[in-house]
């Protein structure tokens, strides 16, 4: 909310390069945060495959806008899922058993 607020309000306008420092430092961290929930709920290795696919993808000059596209639907997802996690706490609700 600072980093918000410091990069909307024209007032602190000579601050705004830490608002924007804090924005980007605040978005990996949840981000990683959300990677880190979508791998606990995902079988062990799937999350692993699914990005080796994707870099992999990246060098196919047919499909490497497919790949940037998915990567940062990746992104934005896991940002959310971080933030969610603030207030939920996915990790500590019950497991799925596997089947």
């Amino acid at each position: 909310m600072v980093g918000l607020t410091i990069v909307l309000l024209p007032t602190l306008q000579s601050f705004r390069g830490v608002g924007r420092n804090l924005l980007v430092f605040f978005y990996a961290l949840y981000a990683v945060r959300g990677l880190a929930v979508l791998a606990w709920f995902l079988a062990p290795g799937a999350l692993a495959a699914t990005l080796a696919v994707g870099f992999a993808m990246l060098w196919v000059p047919i499909v490497q806008w497919a790949a940037l596209f998915g990567f940062l639907l990746l992104l934005f997802a896991s940002f959310v899922l971080g933030l969610g996690d603030t207030w939920a706490d996915w990790r500590r609700r019950v497991r799925p058993t596997p089947l």
